[in-house]
């Protein structure tokens, strides 16, 4: 099964193998993301899959036009955009009214310098989009979360105390626990745990030079 296939079961139907386990755990998560090409163009094929997620409530709400100004960034870059499948209102939860993910866009992307990787723009709320990915529910009904290697939080739009119903049932500020154990941050760290070994030009819309990049001290963070 190649990486799109794997992609769009996860989307459909939630992770069911090892080969989704395998590519969510590489993957960077970046949540408020809007249009920053930043993460992207300064790690290309070192995650084979990025995971952008927005409600789009800037540019008049236009998805289409969030995602285009990133892809045009990506270009001016050197990336080229290789595929494309765009697709509309997921929701596994069929007692909901309102789709978990509004729309989405699954491209790849590749460079002579940098290889090939995947990007996901999913339009929806952060958490809950992110409980829905991550989340692997065993045939006991139990939820064992797949962790990303690296998250980007570079605007902090979602404070740590949020809360959100997750697919199991559970409201405790998911993103909060996740950059308590994540091994890679983009943007605002614990600085007790975590220590900033580098820094990337910035290429978004909020203002800013650079972006700093943080390693985790430890292996597991309480």
């Amino acid at each position: 099964m190649n990486t799109k296939d794997i992609l769009c079961n996860i989307i459909e139907q939630g992770v069911s193998d090892n080969d989704g386990r395998e590519l969510l755990a590489n993957s960077l998560f970046y949540y408020c993301s809007g249009s920053d090409a930043t993460p992207i163009i300064a790690f290309g094929e070192r995650y084979p899959l990025y995971i952008y997620v927005d409600t789009v409530q800037y540019d008049n709400g236009d998805f289409y036009k969030a995602t285009e100004k990133l892809y045009l960034r990506l270009k001016e870059a050197g990336f080229l955009k290789t595929d494309y499948v765009h697709k509309e209102g997921f929701d596994r939860k069929n007692n909901q009214s309102k789709p978990i993910i509004k729309r989405l866009d699954l491209t790849r992307w590749s460079s002579m310098d940098s290889g090939s990787f995947n990007l996901l723009y999913a339009q929806g709320d952060a958490p809950t989009v992110y409980c829905k990915l991550y989340s692997d529910v065993d045939r006991g009904g139990h939820c064992n979360w797949i962790q990303p290697k690296c998250v980007c939080n570079y605007k902090y739009e979602i404070m740590p105390s949020v809360e959100v119903e997750c697919l199991n049932g559970n409201s405790k500020g998911i993103l909060h626990h996740v950059e308590k154990r994540v091994e890679y941050i983009m943007g605002q760290a614990n600085s007790e745990h975590y220590k900033k070994v580098g820094e990337y030009k910035y290429y978004g819309d909020y203002g800013g030079d650079v972006i700093p990049f943080f390693k985790r001290l430890c292996y597991y963070v309480y």
